[in-house]
């Protein structure tokens, strides 16, 4: 019985070239834009996960003004 839908699935993908690629390309694209964002997220939820008291770490942020502009460094300068 199974083996009778993927027969009929097989046809009808077959018949339908142009809408079966369109269906698999957005399917495929869809897939790995979510992968690649979980992968981002549980990267950036592990930065300084490694510490014993990593919720009381903060970034320490300077800001440089210039003529036009002003630039923000994630550095820290000797006054």
């Amino acid at each position: 019985m199974i083996l009778n839908y993927f027969k009929i699935t097989g046809r009808k993908l077959a018949k339908d070239r142009l809408f079966t690629f369109l269906n698999l390309t957005g399917l495929g694209m869809g897939l790995a834009s979510a992968i690649f964002i979980f992968m981002w997220v549980r990267d950036e939820r592990q930065v300084d996960s490694f510490h014993e008291k990593n919720e009381h770490l903060y970034k320490v942020m300077y800001n440089i003004r210039t003529a036009d502009e002003i630039l923000t460094l994630d550095l820290t300068l000797n006054p």
